[in-house]
């Protein structure tokens, strides 16, 4: 129902006059929005994925490529992960289980295990140790990350090197698994290992 001092069956009250709605001004087009500038570059993606919540930053699409291409083929990401583990202080590699599988060990303990598995995944598969409060949400939040495989999968997972992994990422839980194990060992063999990390620090002399 209209009020008596607004619109009356269609007219408009102005004081003594109505005039119809009709004949009214037509009401001025709202003026296009001026178009947006364009957004600017934001930084490389980083992710929160790895224990700890380390960042890890992926590369930006548009710079330049990376002086190691991503691997191709599943002996590729084979070795691409045993020059991952290797390159940690004090690591080393044997092949108790078979020429199929390959353990990186920090002072005989197991912080990585290397193998394919067909019944698991086409592609190669690694095991890692990980915290047991980070390890739901990893296995949640990617889909390369599942649990261990004949492991304890309270505290391990296992990754599928597969071209959908995110390799700066993987990296990340291998340190991370090497740092967990590492937490693990007696107080005078972390102390040699802060010394050859130390020693692998300092720039080599010219």
């Amino acid at each position: 129902m209209c009020s008596r001092n607004a619109l009356t069956c269609g007219n408009v009250s102005r004081g003594p006059f109505a005039l119809p709605a009709s004949r009214l001004p037509a009401a001025k087009a709202a003026e296009p929005a001026e178009p947006s500038e364009p957004a600017e570059p934001s930084e490389p993606e980083a992710r929160f994925g790895g224990m700890g919540n380390r960042p890890v930053t992926r590369a930006d699409p548009s710079g330049s490529p990376p002086l190691n291409p991503a691997p191709a083929a599943p002996d590729d990401f084979a070795q691409w992960c045993r020059e991952t583990c290797l390159a940690l202080p004090g690591a080393a590699v044997d092949q108790p289980f078979g020429p199929d599988s390959d353990v990186f060990r920090i002072h005989r303990k197991m912080f990585a295990l290397l193998m394919h598995v067909p019944r698991v995944s086409e592609h190669m598969i690694v095991n890692l140790k990980a915290e047991p409060d980070e390890l739901p949400l990893l296995i949640a939040a990617h889909d390369v990350v599942r649990p261990g495989y004949h492991m304890n999968k309270r505290h391990w997972i296992t990754v599928e090197l597969c071209p959908d992994a995110d390799l700066g990422f993987v990296a990340e839980l291998i340190e991370d698994s090497y740092d967990n194990v590492v937490a693990g060992l007696p107080a005078r063999l972390r102390s040699s290992l802060r010394s050859l990390n130390a020693a692998r620090a300092q720039p080599s002399p010219k």
